[in-house]
């Protein structure tokens, strides 16, 4: 679910609303939000969250279908430099042309949000490495998920999703 306003005055609190919307459930319903990727009286659905000033999304999935997912909005507008990419760039990680910086931030912050509540050692964005649409920890060759994403609105949407086979 993908959402506009002119400003999210709370935006944190609005996204939480919409997931619930999302869920069909309320506040007391659902129980608390756990690490942000699953509802204390709804455990078998994964969710994540992410807003900006002006967009919000949210995800879930039936764990079944995949132990964890993730999600990132970013306005494509946005500008990373070069020298802040040595906070998520690792030399696993595929080529990036400095242009490229925000949608590789993008793809890279989902993938962590669907794989740093599962995988305890991931603990940084630099953790993980993307090549193509593939993602895995730092270290082993194998693919932990898939990722991608997409441009609405001039909004960057990435999302991630873990491999069932990956082990946890």
């Amino acid at each position: 679910m993908l959402f506009y306003e002119k400003e999210l005055k709370n935006a944190r609190l609005y996204t939480k609303n919409q997931l619930l919307k999302l869920l069909e459930s309320t506040r007391e319903g659902a129980g608390a939000l756990i690490r942000y990727d699953y509802f204390e009286n709804i455990p078998h659905i994964t969710t994540s969250i992410s807003h900006g000033q002006s967009a919000g999304a949210v995800i879930c999935v039936n764990k079944k279908l995949t132990p964890g997912l993730g999600i990132d909005i970013e306005e494509e507008s946005r500008v990373i430099t070069p020298r802040a990419s040595k906070f998520f760039i690792n030399s696993s990680d595929e080529e990036i042309e400095n242009r490229d910086l925000v949608f590789f931030w993008a793809k890279k912050e989902a993938a962590f949000k669907a794989t740093a509540p599962i995988k305890k050692e991931v603990k940084l964005l630099k953790d993980l490495w993307i090549r193509d649409n593939l993602f895995g920890n730092v270290g082993f060759k194998s693919p932990l998920g898939e990722v991608g994403f997409t441009i609405e609105q001039g909004q960057i949407i990435a999302t991630a999703y873990l491999f069932k086979t990956t082990h946890l």
